[in-house]
Parts: C-alpha cells; sequence; structure tokens
C-alpha cells in the first residue's frame, strides 16, 4: 500500500490534462486501484487542481499529534488545507456510495473550532447530502463549512477554476449564507457578484 509521500509524488506527475484523464477514470472506477486506496484518490486529485493553478497554496494530507504527555499516535487525520491569499481551509473529501449524513461534517466543524476563527472547511463529495444534512450544515456557525459537489468538482477540473470557485463559494457564503452555491451553474463572478475578487 503507498504512503502518503508516494501519492502526493504520483500526483504531482498530472498536469491539467493528466489530471482531467485521471478524474474521468475515477469516475468511471477505472483507476490503478492497486495503488490508489479506496477514498484517496478525490483527496489528491482536488487537492492537485487547486495546486495547478497556484504552486505552493496546498498541503496534502497529513497528521496531527499532540506532543504532550508523549502521546505518540496521530489525534487527528487531516485530508489537505488550501491557503489563497486572505483565505485558508481545512480540506475533507467523501468518497461515499451513499448520500452524505451529517456525521462527517460535525467531524469536520469539531476540527475547525480548534483552529483559529478564520479558518474555514471546504466538504467534497462525489455524492449528494440528504436533506437533513443541507439544513443542517447552514446551522454548524460559527464554524463555516462550505459544500463541493461533483458537478462543481467536475467543472473546476475541466475549466482550471478552482481558485476562482473557492472565492466564489466563501463569498456567497458570507454575504447570503449559500453553503451549498453551484459555482458550475453560475461561472461569472462579475455577473453575479459586482467587483472582481481577484
Amino acid at each position: 500500500m503507498a504512503t502518503a509521500k508516494e501519492y502526493e509524488q504520483k500526483i504531482k506527475d498530472y498536469h491539467h490534462e493528466g489530471l482531467i484523464t485521471l478524474w474521468d477514470d475515477y469516475l468511471k472506477k477505472s483507476y490503478d486501484k492497486t495503488f490508489w486506496k479506496s477514498g484517496k484518490l478525490l483527496e489528491y486529485i482536488v487537492l492537485r487542481g487547486f495546486e495547478i493553478e497556484q504552486d505552493g497554496c496546498v498541503t496534502y494530507p497529513y497528521e496531527v499529534k499532540y506532543k504532550l504527555y508523549n502521546y505518540k499516535n496521530a489525534i487527528e487525520q487531516i485530508d489537505g488545507a488550501v491557503h489563497v491569499d486572505e483565505l485558508h481551509a481545512l480540506v475533507e473529501c467523501k468518497d461515499y456510495r451513499a448520500k452524505i449524513k451529517v456525521e462527517p461534517l460535525s467531524k469536520m466543524r469539531n476540527q475547525l473550532a480548534k483552529r483559529h476563527g478564520s479558518l474555514f472547511g471546504m466538504f467534497f463529495t462525489v455524492k449528494n447530502l440528504t436533506t437533513p444534512t443541507q439544513i443542517q450544515v447552514q446551522y454548524m456557525a460559527p464554524q463555516m463549512i462550505i459544500i463541493w459537489t461533483k458537478e462543481d468538482i467536475d467543472y473546476c477540473i475541466r475549466q482550471g477554476k478552482f481558485i476562482e470557485c473557492m472565492k466564489v463559494k466563501y463569498r456567497m457564503a458570507v454575504e447570503n449564507c449559500e453553503y451549498n452555491y453551484e459555482y458550475y451553474l453560475h461561472d461569472d463572478m462579475n455577473k453575479y457578484l459586482g467587483e472582481s475578487l481577484l
């Protein structure tokens, strides 16, 4: 089984066109399952999508260790982080077969609650959220979690617009409490948001 470092080295071989092909293979489930552990490929595709647009803006999956009491095991496993200008976000990716229930979002909320208040969460999934989860995500304040659907991920991979989408989704969440803004349907920042954030 590959290590986190091996996953990172492998995904960095992919650039825009190659990442599109890998995403298509992921959707068709025709990727190399002997290398990519279940659930890992989505994490690395998303982070690489951001990194292609702005080198150095991502932290690949990592563990958080507690340095007191000589405790050596990880207390958290984080799927990644993205840092773009003044925006800083933890990343959570869920590659579930069923619709997403609230539990993984609650876990992310707890991770955010331990960190600086300016941090927000980006939750990536290829499955829809259940209706109760869509309602509950609006009440996670003061921790903010922004939802990325399969359609948003697909659009951003093909168009190279992860960073712009991040900024639009963040702004729509702040201004309008839209935590699941469908960026792929409204790709015109100036039309929908006025002054460009870029």
